[in-house]
Formats: C-alpha cells, structure tokens, sequence
C-alpha cells in the first residue's frame, strides 16, 4: 500500500473510532441531560478528540514533494599563482580582473556564480593577490569532484595562464569530471624574447671516477640566428661549457654532454645559460640537477682460450674507468670460483674444448651475468643449447664482413650519440655465416649488414631473464673499431663509453628489496617537499599497513626523522620546507626476519618555479576546452565573456524536487489539538451544568 493511500485509509478509521466512541456517550446513554446542539459540539468535539488520538497511535507516514527553483551554477576559478603576476603589466592585470568581476555580475543575473582561487590550494574564500608559489590545477578538479557532487556545476570558467608546475597533469581530470571548461588567457599573447632550459635528464647515482650523461634541452621564443653557450657549476667550480647554436626559426636543441663523477657523495649542479640581452626574464636561464655518487668497484672476469686483439681493446677500454677492475684469465689457470665477480666475460667460448667449456655451463647454471663474444672458433652448436633466448643456424665455415646498424627502437640503455653519428663509417667485422633466431626477451642494440643488405641478425643483443642479464657480441674484431675511431677522430671515446654501458646493464644488482622510495630530484626553496613509499607483498602487491620510518640528511642541517602516513594504496609524507642544499632520503621498513632500506637524494634550489616559462601556454588551455577555439577567450575578447558564456551554457533554471517521507508523531501541534478538543470539550460540560 502506498504511503498516500495509508494516510487516507488510517485517517478514515480514526475517524470512525472517534464518532462511535463520542456517538455512545452522547447519544446512547439516557443520562445526557444536554440540549441538541450543545450535545452536537460535545460530540464533535470528542470524536476529533479520540480521532486524533487513534490516528498518532496508528502513526501513518505522511510523504510531500518541496520544489525549488535554482539557477545553473558556474564556477569562476581564478589562478592565484605568482606566474600571473610576471606574464601580465600590473596596471593592465587589475583592468582585466575589474573586467571579469563586472562579466561575471552580468551573469549572476542568470547564474550562480561560485568564486575560487587555486595555486599551491584550492580556496573558497581566499584574497585574489597572485602570491602562491606553485600552480596545481588538478587540485581544482579534485575540490570541484569533492564538494560539487550534488549542485553539479554548468561549466568551470578557468582563469589562468596555463602554466602547470605540480601536481596531477588535469586534462584527464578535467575529462573525467564532465563539466565544460572555458579557459580565459591570463596573460599576453604577445610573445617576449625569453630563452629558458626547458628540461635535464640524468641518472641519479653513478659510480665514482667515472663519467655519466646529462640531456639539456634549451627552448626560445626567438627566431634569429643566435649563439650562446651552457656553462655547468658543482659548487661554485665550472665543470663544463657547451656551446648552443640556433638557427633561423630553430625554437628547440637538444644537447647531452658527458661529466666526470667526484667522490662519493650527493652534489647539485647548477646548469646556467647564457642570457641574451632582450630577454626580460632570466630567473628561467638557470637550472639544477642533483647525483649521488657511490664509492663502488665492481670486478668483472675475462675468461679466454685462444689469444685474440679483442683481449687486449677490452682490457684497454675497460680498466679506463676505475670503477670496474678487470681480471683476464686463461681457462686454464682459472680456478672455477665465479663469486667474487659481478660480471662474466667469454671470449670466443664455448669452443668445443670441454676443459674451457665447462666453465660457460657452470656460469650459466650459477645464474652469472655474461657476455659472449662469438669468434671464428666459437662453438655456436654447444651455445644454442645453453638456451639463452636465442638459435644460430650457421652455414658452412665462411666468415662474413658485417657492418653495423642502429636499432632505433632500442630500449636497455643509452647507445652514445657520438658512436651513433659515425656507425655508417664504422669498418666491418668478421661474424660467422647463417641466421639469428632471437626470442621476445631478448633485445637487439645493433644489426648486422652484410654489403648494402640490412639483416635481422643481430651485432650486438642483450637480454633479461629473471635475475640474469646476458650480452652478446656476434662479430670479432672491435679493436679495429678503436684503430678508425683514434684515426679519424683523435680518440674512441664514443666506443669505449658503449663498452661501458654493457658492462654496467651486466654488473646491475637485481632488486629484492620490497620497499621503493621516491622523491622528486630536484625542489625549489619555498616548495612543500613530500617523499612517496612503496611496500610491495609476496605477491608484489601493494601494502601501507605496515611501519615505514624517513630519515633525511643534509650537508648543513641537522637529521630528521619521520614516521611515513598511508596514502593511497602507498605511503606519503610532507617534510615541508627545507634550505638550499643537497640531501638523501632514506626509508626503513622492518619485517620479522629482516630490516630493508631504500635511498634516494634530491636536491633544494634557490628557484621561483613561476617564473620558468614567460609565455602562456595556450596548447594546453586548448587541450583543456576540448580544442574548441570558441572556448578560449583572450584579453581582447574580455568584454564579451558574458553574452558568449550566455550563448555557450545553457542558462534555464533547474528544478528541484525534493520528496520527504516522515512519520506523523513528529507532528506535535496534532498533540496541541488533541488537548485542546479535550479542554473546549470538559470547559463546556461545565458551563452547561453537568451534574
């Protein structure tokens, strides 16, 4: 029975009841002495009475539907962020804010207009002063998603210069979220001659004494012919200067440049570019990166049967770098113990002689990183069956001249450029006749080319499989490689730098610990800095159950301790502000049988973030509007935000309805009326003289 048809039904049986009940007492028994209509408001009066008495016990539910009337909502999001300030005359800003509050009292008429300010926080009720020091508009969309759920908003109208430093990158957000965005241009369009470094790409721990690559990419607003230069800092000290070149219309160089690792530690570097005389802001020509450098030999074992010049390049190339010492033995005075060694080198093994061969099939079935080099005398047959994700074929005993080919696709490590640009002068190397067979896990760095023929048969390959890392070199004679490059470019730098490489993806420890920590490499002074911690189970999933402990160490301050809070399905942990320095981060994370740690460095910079790009970034602004030109508006198209906003949102105003279900005993004015009926009721029967 529905609520509505209760009602009626249980208001009618009271009713009933109350007549009866007052039609016996007055009219049934003989000794009513009244007249016939004071008997007739007595007997109203004590039905209404029992009625309504009858009708609170049934306690029947009584529903009703409240309608409002609401205008559409639009929010009015305004980029409080310090970039505002530097990309807009100070004079012509307050103008165009005054434009938008008129603009946006237009619409009130219309709308609900709802105001926010963003930029480090997202804030209701925040000063419009452009003074937070980082832009995260993902945060907007999370407070809209948070707080708007109900009274959904028409449209977000985004005030801002486009410019994202941190945070979440919002376009997919702004997608999910389904609220149109109209982006308005907090900035000049025109654009001012700014030369920035746009972004540093470097490993973060390299060995000492050894060198490691840093990519620079330096970007204009420009469109001269210009030269300028890098110039690199550790501490105050110079380390490097490149020079920078653009030419006509050339807005983008990338360059990378190879620095020589000092002493164990963590050191910042400040990159500086050279700043051209029209630029308005420099704050954006410098830039940081940070390293930790770790105090690590690493031994690694060249294992020989036959002489080869390839021996005496390798050991000539490797013992270079004074991170790795090399050991070269002949099979026949090894003594069979691979421990000490994190990386294994075979020179033309297995080569069908068992004294020498056993020591491939041990290496392999210990798990040992190796790499082959396949010669004339290798023993391609007995090295298919160490099943190491590959199969030669080989075709008689005939030796081909192969020459190399870059894989552009390759993923493992960084082949260097410098090799790279000379690979198709590179002489040949001898490689035995036939055909590769290279499974999924397996990764090829260089190809074969026979004459003018490419081949899928692979120079140079690398693998993974679990903990074992395998290289593989299918052609002997790279000394000659050594002899072409020192000729005709004073020096193998290039060549020895690619050795490098596959001797360190060879010499990399496997990961076992269950805790990852992650931190930002670089932060600027005013930022809130946070450390992100991953603690994986058995079965690498997830967990923040569990106890992590922070401790941070800098050069000049004193250590802090932190107890890591679950975020997430991780953890996460704001240490705030710290002064400009280089630090380490280091996580504990303590199980029943074992206590594990994870370290990371990063580094503070006296860097204004919001003072990084000069120009608006109106590809992003587009991206965020639904690539709609329409939904862009300039500074030019100021004074028409409201008639356009008018025709874009549709302004007709909502209903809503609310339906309610209530009992009726939270009605008490019905208790009133009970105890009124029955006082008008008792006040009569004594006026009229009941005995």
């Amino acid at each position: 029975m529905s609520s509505t048809l209760q009602f009626i039904f249980y208001f009618l049986l009271a009713l009933a009841a109350g007549a009866l009940v007052s039609y016996y007492f007055y009219y049934k028994k003989s000794s009513n002495q009244f007249s016939k209509s004071v008997t007739f408001y007595l007997f109203a009066l004590r039905a209404l009475t029992i009625a309504l008495l009858v009708f609170i016990l049934l306690n029947p539910r009584i529903s009703f539907t409240l309608t409002e009337i609401q205008k559409p909502k639009l929010i009015f999001a305004y980029d409080n962020s310090e970039s505002i300030k530097y990309l807009n005359d100070s004079i012509r800003l307050q103008q165009n804010i005054d434009i938008i509050n008129n603009q946006a009292e237009q619409l009130s008429k219309k709308f609900d207009i709802q105001n926010i300010t963003f930029g480090e926080r997202v804030c209701d009720t925040c000063p419009l002063q452009h003074s937070e020091n980082e832009t995260n508009i993902s945060a907007l969309f999370d407070h809209i998603d948070s707080y708007y759920q109900v009274n959904k908003p028409n449209a977000i109208v985004l005030i801002t210069d486009g410019l994202v430093n941190t945070g979440e990158y919002p376009t997919r957000k702004a997608e999910k979220s389904g609220i149109p965005v109209l982006s308005v241009v907090m900035a000049d369009t025109v654009a001012v001659i700014d030369y920035w470094i746009a972004s540093i790409q470097n490993n973060p721990m390299v060995y000492s004494n050894n060198k490691f690559q840093v990519d620079i990419e330096v970007r204009r607003t420009d469109n001269n012919i210009v030269n300028s230069e890098i110039e690199i800092y550790r501490k105050g000290t110079l380390v490097e200067k490149i020079p920078i070149n653009f030419q006509k219309d050339e807005q983008r160089i990338k360059t990378t440049v190879m620095l020589n690792a000092p002493k164990a530690g963590v050191y910042q570097y400040e990159v500086r570019l050279k700043a051209d005389q029209r630029e308005k802001n420099i704050e954006n020509n410098k830039a940081y990166f940070a390293i930790e450098v770790i105090d690590a030999e690493t031994d690694i074992l060249l294992l020989y049967n036959a002489p080869s010049p390839d021996i005496g390049f390798l050991r000539q190339s490797i013992e270079q770098n004074k991170a790795y010492r090399l050991d070269v033995q002949h099979v026949s005075s090894f003594s069979g113990d691979f421990n000490k060694y994190s990386a294994i080198i075979f020179m033309h093994l297995p080569d069908g002689d068992f004294g020498a061969d056993r020591f491939v099939v041990e290496a392999v079935k210990q798990n040992r990183s190796i790499w082959f080099f396949v010669g004339s005398k290798t023993n391609t047959t007995i090295l298919n069956q160490l099943n190491l994700g590959w199969n030669f074929s080989r075709t008689g005993k005939k030796l081909d001249l192969v020459y190399p080919v870059e894989n552009q696709f390759y993923n493992y490590f960084i082949i260097p450029q410098l090799l790279l640009s000379v690979i198709d002068k590179l002489p040949p190397l001898y490689a035995q006749f036939g055909r590769w067979n290279v499974v999924n896990s397996s990764e090829i760095a260089i190809f074969q080319r026979i004459g003018s023929v490419e081949t899928e048969n692979p120079l140079l390959l690398t693998t993974i499989v679990g903990n074992r890392r395998i290289a593989l070199t299918t052609g002997e004679g790279l000394w000659r490689w050594n002899i072409f490059l020192n000729k005709n470019y004073g020096n193998a730098s290039a060549l020895n730098d690619l050795i490098g490489q596959v001797i360190q993806f060879l010499s990399v420890k496997p990961a076992t610990s269950p805790l990852k920590i992650s931190v930002k490499p670089i932060w600027a002074k005013t930022t809130n800095i946070y450390v992100d911690a991953f603690v994986y189970n058995m079965n690498f999933q997830l967990i923040n159950d569990k106890k992590v402990d922070l401790l941070i160490e800098g050069e000049d301050t004193q250590n802090i301790s932190f107890s890591m809070k679950p975020y997430e399905q991780y953890y996460r942990t704001y240490i705030g502000t710290l002064p400009v320095g280089t630090y380490s981060v280091t996580g504990y994370y303590k199980t029943d049988s074992a206590t594990y740690t994870d370290k990371k460095t990063f580094a503070v910079a006296d860097i204004n973030i919001e003072k990084q790009v000069s120009i608006p970034d109106i590809t992003f602004l587009k991206n965020i509007s639904g690539n709609s030109d329409e939904n862009i508006f300039y500074n030019t198209d100021l004074d028409e935000l409201s008639d356009r906003i008018g025709k874009l949102i549709d302004s007709k105003p909502r209903q809503i309805s609310n339906r309610t279900i209530s009992d009726i005993v939270v009605y008490t004015f019905l208790l009133f009326l009970v105890i009124s009926f029955a006082t008008i009721e008792w006040f009569l029967r004594k006026y009229h003289g009941q005995r």
